[in-house]
């Protein structure tokens, strides 16, 4: 996803800098979900419920489920495991695994995706990003393993962002120019088989499943609360081995079990988008601005 911004932002005050157009290939495929089961999400006397990120382990076949200063590992059917705190962090949102084994954690009160060992210790030479500028709020976080590189999903900022492991900012995404509601992006995920990113909008946008192609084109929405019930999807993960996508549900607590599948998708026609070079308008950054510290303030809740 090289330095992307739609040009429909040009009407909320965008400028910018170079153009591209870009497609998609024709043997595109895009997901469908069948709604089979949920477990509640695991809790903590102290912390309350944790459903803020989720992350497949496939090494393990288990879960891990974070939420504020804690991580917890559980079987795919909910069975408690592990638990740890990773020092240093007070605010874990977003989860994913890397190649050789370790996860990776995006923390929203430092701002920081480091690379932690499955019992919390901080690796040593290990992957440290700080995230800011451009994202104050990274909620969700995904390794993509065919480029090397770090994709971030902001809430406040509307945007998804892709880093190089070295902390460089790649690209940037702008969720609205995809669709106007799909202004709430949280958990972010990549698909093995489609090599398309799978992101889920809260209940502050859309209570939707979007997949989007890694250059940035929107290939399907999934309204996941008409299909399950369940509202405010804040994580989502994928187990291809198995064919089983798990979202967690942050306002009934509950990770929902789909089976996922890849069924051919019509091809959207090649748009026009602009480069990353942005200078935004100063009431887009203020709002923005305004949404990431009431965003912050509400996870200390």
């Amino acid at each position: 996803m090289s330095g992307i911004k739609a040009t429909k932002k040009l009407l909320m005050g965008v400028m910018t800098v170079g153009c591209i157009t870009l497609g998609i290939s024709p043997d595109a495929v895009a997901i469908r979900l069948n709604f089979l089961d949920s477990f509640a999400a695991p809790s903590d006397p102290d912390r309350g419920n944790i459903d803020d990120g989720i992350a497949f382990n496939p090494n393990s076949g288990n879960l891990f489920i974070s939420d504020d200063d804690l991580v917890v590992e559980v079987t795919t059917e909910g069975t408690f495991v592990s638990s740890f705190i990773p020092t240093g962090f007070d605010k874990v949102h977003g989860l994913s695994f890397l190649p050789n084994g370790n996860l990776l954690l995006s923390d929203i009160d430092s701002e920081r995706v480091v690379e932690f060992t499955t019992d919390g210790t901080q690796v040593a030479g290990g992957i440290d990003i700080d995230v800011k500028p451009p994202s104050g709020t990274p909620d969700g976080v995904v390794y993509n393993p065919s480029t090397d590189t770090i994709f971030v999903a902001d809430d406040p900022d509307e945007a998804i962002y892709e880093f190089s492991l070295a902390g460089l900012l790649l690209s940037t995404l702008d969720t609205r120019s995809l669709f106007s509601e799909f202004d709430e992006p949280e958990g972010i995920t990549i698909d093995s088989l489609t090599g398309n990113l799978l992101v889920v909008d809260d209940s502050g946008g859309t209570n939707s499943l979007y997949e989007i192609t890694t250059t940035g084109q929107l290939i399907s929405q999934i309204d996941l609360s008409a299909l399950t019930g369940f509202s405010d999807p804040e994580a989502v993960t994928i187990d291809r081995t198995n064919n089983r996508l798990y979202v967690a549900f942050e306002e009934e607590s509950r990770i929902g079990v789909f089976e996922v599948q890849a069924v051919p998708q019509a091809v959207p026609e090649p748009v026009t988008i602009f480069g990353s070079l942005t200078a935004l308008g100063m009431g887009s950054v203020l709002r923005r601005k305004q949404k990431s510290a009431r965003h912050k303030e509400e996870s200390k809740l």
